[in-house]
């Protein structure tokens, strides 16, 4: 039998961050979610796996999806909250792509702008 949080432990981490299962991402967020307790870190961690989906090379599609449930994984405070949607909105994810997430928070709709 095995628990997510065994896989918290460095070693363990790292597979899941080498790992291009999406059911990684998943286990990393609720991971981070359990064991976090500081808000702004938590944020941080946030922002870093939907940064890892771009870098994963997800459709965009998948990325909302995934957006969707890492959002109700990992709550933050509403002061917070309000700075993370400003970093996720304005934030360059990948040289090349912006992630706008304007409307996802409000109605399920996100956006993946990409220029040259």
């Amino acid at each position: 039998m095995v628990k997510l949080l065994d896989y918290a432990a460095p070693e363990r981490w790292a597979e899941l961050e080498a790992s291009d299962n999406v059911f990684a991402l998943v286990v990393m967020a609720q991971i981070r979610a359990k064991v976090t307790e500081d808000a702004e870190t938590l944020k941080g961690w946030k922002f870093r796996l939907i940064r890892l989906m771009y870098e994963r090379g997800y459709e965009q599609a998948r990325i909302l999806e995934l957006f969707r449930l890492i959002d109700w994984m990992i709550r933050l405070p509403k002061a917070l909250e309000a700075g993370f949607r400003q970093l996720a909105r304005c934030g360059q994810v990948r040289k090349g792509d912006i992630l706008l997430i304007t409307d996802a928070f409000c109605c399920g709709v996100g956006v993946l702008w990409h220029y040259d």
